[in-house]
C-alpha cells in the first residue's frame, strides 16, 4: 500500500490506476478497493506469473507510456514528472528509469541501471552500495533498468510484451533486451528517485535468489534461456562450456552446505529444463506450472497499473504500472 500512497503524492496527477488480480489468495484486492475506490481491477482466474500479469495489464492500459514499478518501493514526488520529461525529450528513447536507493539507507544507491554479462549470465547493478555523490547525475544509456522502468506503450506492444514462457526471473532483463534489439534506447533519468525496501538475507542460497524451490527452479532454467536468446553464438558457447558448469557447482555446494536438498533438486530440475531448451528451442510453460504445483509454494501476483486519462495535452501521454507482488 505504501507504494500506491507514494504515487498518490506525486506532483504528476494525470493517470489511471488498474490492479491486475493474478489469481491472488489474500485480501489485496478488497483492501485496494476499500482504500482506493477509483482503481480499476482486472482479474485473472489463473496465476499468469509476473510476465503474464504484466501483459494482461498492458492490454488493458491506456496512454502512450507505461511504468513498471515494484511494490516494495516508494517514489519521490517528482519521479513521474522527471521520467515523462526524459521520454518527451527524445523519441529514440524507448525506456528510462530512476536512481534507486536503499529505503533504510536513503543516500546509498541500490541501482543506477544494470546489465547482464553475456558470457557469464551474471547481473551487475551499476553504482550499487555507493553513496550518491553526483557520479550518476547525467542521462546515461543502460542495458536495462530493474524495479522501475517507464516505456512507450507502442514499443511494449510491438515487441510482444513480456515473454510469458519465462514466467518470472530474468523477465525484466529479457524485456529490456527486446527493446534494445528493436533499435531503441534505455536510459537513466538521474533526477527521478525511488527508495527500494530491499530485504536483507543471511543465508547464501537466499542471497543467490533461491528463496524457495520454485525460485531455484526458475533461476536454473531461465539463466540458460536468457543467454541462449540474447547472446552471440561465441558468447553462448563460452557460457555453456565454462560458466554454466561453474554456476552449477557453486549453487549446488551452497544448497548442500545449508542442507537445502529440495532447493538443490529444484535447481537441477530447472537447469535440465533450460538445457532442453538449448536442444529443442522450446520452453514450454507447462513445465513451469507442473513444477509450481509440485512445490506447494504460493506464487500469486497482483499488478497495479496506472495509465493516462487521455486528455489533450502532452502530460497525458503518460501511462504507468506498478507491480503488487504477493508470494
Amino acid at each position: 500500500m505504501d507504494c500506491i500512497y507514494s504515487i498518490k503524492s506525486s506532483d504528476f496527477k494525470d493517470y489511471e490506476l488498474l490492479l491486475v488480480d493474478n489469481a491472488s489468495s489474500d485480501n489485496t484486492v478488497e483492501e485496494v478497493s476499500r482504500i482506493f475506490p477509483t482503481v480499476r481491477i482486472i482479474k485473472s482466474d489463473v496465476n499468469l506469473g509476473r510476465t503474464g500479469g504484466y501483459n494482461l495489464g498492458i492490454r488493458h492500459s491506456r496512454g502512450s507510456l507505461i511504468l513498471f514499478l515494484d511494490q516494495d518501493t516508494e517514489i519521490s514526488p517528482r519521479m513521474l514528472s522527471e521520467l515523462v520529461a526524459i521520454m518527451d525529450s527524445d523519441e529514440g528513447i524507448g525506456g528510462c528509469g530512476p536512481k534507486i536507493y536503499y529505503f533504510n539507507d536513503p543516500k546509498r544507491l541500490w541501482s543506477a541501471g544494470s546489465y547482464v554479462a553475456m558470457t557469464t549470465g551474471r547481473t551487475h547493478f551499476i553504482g550499487q552500495d555507493t553513496i550518491d555523490c553526483g557520479k550518476f547525475d547525467t542521462v546515461t544509456d543502460v542495458q536495462q533498468h530493474p524495479t522501475a522502468l517507464m516505456v512507450r506503450s507502442q514499443i511494449a506492444r510491438a515487441i510482444g510484451g513480456y515473454d510469458p514462457e519465462i514466467f518470472m526471473v530474468y523477465c525484466d532483463a529479457d524485456f529490456c533486451l527486446k527493446i534494445l534489439e528493436a533499435g531503441h534506447r534505455i536510459v537513466l533519468a538521474p533526477k527521478a528517485k525511488v527508495w527500494h525496501k530491499v530485504k536483507q538475507f543471511s543465508l547464501l542460497t537466499e542471497k543467490l535468489g533461491m528463496k524457495n524451490p520454485f525460485m531455484a527452479f526458475l533461476i536454473g532454467r531461465n539463466r540458460i534461456i536468457f543467454i541462449k536468446k540474447h547472446a552471440s553464438m561465441p558468447n553462448f558457447g563460452l557460457f555453456l562450456t565454462l560458466f554454466l558448469p561453474m554456476y552449477i557447482v557453486y549453487y549446488s555446494v551452497a544448497c548442500i552446505a545449508e542442507l537445502k536438498l529440495r532447493m538443490l533438486q529444484a535447481f537441477w530440475k530447472g537447469t535440465l529444463d533450460g538445457l532442453r531448451f538449448v536442444v529443442s528451442n522450446k520452453k514450454p510453460l507447462a513445465d513451469v506450472y507442473t513444477f509450481l504445483n509440485k512445490t506447494n509454494v504460493t506464487q500469486r501476483r497482483n499488478a497495479t497499473f496506472m495509465s493516462g486519462k487521455g486528455r489533450n495535452n502532452r502530460a497525458n501521454r503518460y501511462q504507468s504500472c506498478s507491480s503488487r507482488i504477493k508470494l
